[in-house]
């Protein structure tokens, strides 16, 4: 895994020193290589599960004379990244494409493994570069913008957890229950006395429920898991603290899936009331009818809504 940029000491002396015969080098061979290692030109973008605003687009200068031959692919970039992005992953696909261009370009990625990733026209993106990360590992990911030949031109560089562009396409993507909660667990029992038990959460994703049968988007990852003690209540799981209308999807300790849109005395708030409840996992997805993100909190009581 990389490691942050930056030491102290020696440990600085040493890497220069390194960093200078590397130099030395590449000057004798002509060959300039993208270097993961160079402060980013755009500088660095931080980012976590859930960001707003979405997609989050930064303006850069595409191409370089760095040429992608030297590490099994084509076209130029500049031999620093252009834009660092520092991702906390969540349950959420990562999408890094092109979004602007004054000409054709190359995407290219290094990951926090180390792994290089490249496109030239991603599919949905007409003839504009992307690439989409399932599962993206938390860390630092290095973007390159470039271009066919040596020239130089303006681009914007567009990550989103939603798809290319404004709606999610979904393709392939389905509500894991084995994926960890984004939002962690929560351990009840019977008769617990913090009722409501209310968390703060993102709603949406790009997991589109069609996939199981219903409705509305979610991320992969449950939102939150429950792991209920069940006793003589019904149990009762709702969503507040939005003006916008959600879904609420649950994957109860049978396996078997539960759904709502808006429930009897909720308006258009989505609730699911499960009587008689069995003791186990529940895993609990927020979902959204469009393709935004957006602030909810999920309620989950044993008095009723």
């Amino acid at each position: 895994m990389k490691r942050f940029r930056g030491s102290v000491g020696l440990i600085v002396g040493i890497i220069l020193l390194i960093a200078s015969g590397a130099a030395s080098a590449q000057s004798k061979t002509g060959v300039a290589r993208p270097d993961w290692q160079l402060n980013p030109t755009y500088g660095t973008v931080e980012l976590g599960a859930g960001f707003q605003p979405d997609p989050n687009l930064t303006a850069v200068r595409a191409g370089g004379n760095a040429d992608l031959e030297s590490i099994g692919f084509y076209g130029y970039v500049a031999e620093a990244p252009d834009l660092d992005l520092q991702y906390e992953a969540g349950g959420y696909s990562l999408y890094i494409y092109v979004s602007d261009a004054q000409a054709d370009t190359v995407l290219l990625i290094n990951d926090p493994m180390g792994e290089w990733f490249f496109n030239d026209d991603a599919d949905g993106l007409d003839l504009r570069s992307g690439i989409v990360i399932h599962d993206p590992e938390s860390g630092l990911y290095d973007i390159w913008v470039g271009t066919f030949d040596t020239g130089m031109v303006q681009a914007e560089i567009a990550i989103s957890e939603m798809s290319w562009g404004s709606a999610p396409s979904g393709e392939g993507e389905m509500p894991d229950w084995e994926l960890e909660p984004t939002f962690g667990t929560v351990d009840l029992a019977a008769g617990f006395k913090r009722d409501p038990y209310e968390i703060e959460l993102i709603a949406g994703g790009s997991a589109d429920l069609n996939s199981v049968g219903f409705s509305g988007y979610v991320a992969t990852a449950p939102d939150v898991d429950l792991q209920y003690e069940a006793g003589g209540y019904s149990l009762y799981i709702y969503v507040t603290g939005t003006g916008d209308d959600t879904v609420l999807l649950i994957n109860d300790p049978m396996g078997d899936w539960l759904f709502n849109d808006d429930a009897d005395g909720l308006g258009l708030r989505s609730g699911i009331e499960i009587r008689n409840p069995d003791s186990g996992l529940y895993d609990i997805w927020v979902g959204t009818y469009g393709y935004d993100l957006i602030s909810a909190t999920l309620v989950i009581s044993e008095a009723g809504w």
